[in-house]
């Protein structure tokens, strides 16, 4: 099965988006403050009803966000004006915003994203985001690893194959297994923040 516009947007018609916590991540204060990000340019792609998004640019980040599904676009919309979080808010592959934003982010941020993308195209996502981040631009994710094999997202993905996926790219500078979560994920979520080397 081919997960395209439609495939998403039909999980946001049906509200089937368990992944959805109905708030930004609890360890995004901390990761704001650790790695300078007030001020930068950032990007969230997938950024679904987009908390994440609109709580980076409410905290002063210049924040440009993607998703594939309409419905997801138009919440996220809504969403940043009740953070009052200014939020670029582009309806298009995640992958591929547009050339104008070659080497432009100074980081970019996703929470989960990376199990909605099939393990047959990850490496292309990895270098996508690469693609869009400045020379020693970073690249920080909380990664909920999961296990097990799905023929439906979320694909299962582990922090030593995140890691092994990243390393044509990217230099692991920090990795946190223990973070702030919420209670159903308490425990099993991890943060790493990795580095461009080209």
């Amino acid at each position: 099965m081919e997960f395209d516009k439609n495939y998403w947007e039909n999980r946001y018609l049906e509200n089937d988006i368990p992944w959805d916590t109905g708030t930004h991540h609890r360890e995004l204060p901390a990761i704001i403050k650790s790695f300078g990000l007030k001020g930068k340019y950032g990007y969230v792609p997938g950024c679904g009803y987009g908390y994440d998004a609109a709580f980076l640019a409410q905290q002063g980040a210049e924040i440009w966000a993607s998703d594939i599904s309409l419905t997801a676009i138009e919440r996220a919309r809504a969403v940043a004006e009740k953070y009052s979080g200014p939020v670029t808010l582009i309806h298009d592959d995640m992958i591929n915003p547009g050339e104008k934003y070659t080497g432009f982010f100074d980081f970019v941020f996703e929470y989960t994203t990376i199990c909605s993308v099939s393990p047959e195209i990850r490496s292309d996502f990895i270098t996508g985001m690469s693609r869009l981040l400045k020379d020693n631009g970073l690249y920080i994710t909380i990664l909920f690893p999961l296990s097990g094999i799905t023929e439906n997202p979320p694909y299962p993905v582990e922090n030593i194959e995140f890691k092994n996926l990243a390393a044509p790219h990217f230099k692991l500078i920090y990795f946190q297994k223990a973070i702030d979560s919420i209670k159903p994920r308490a425990g099993r979520e991890s943060l790493h923040v990795y580095e461009k080397i080209k």
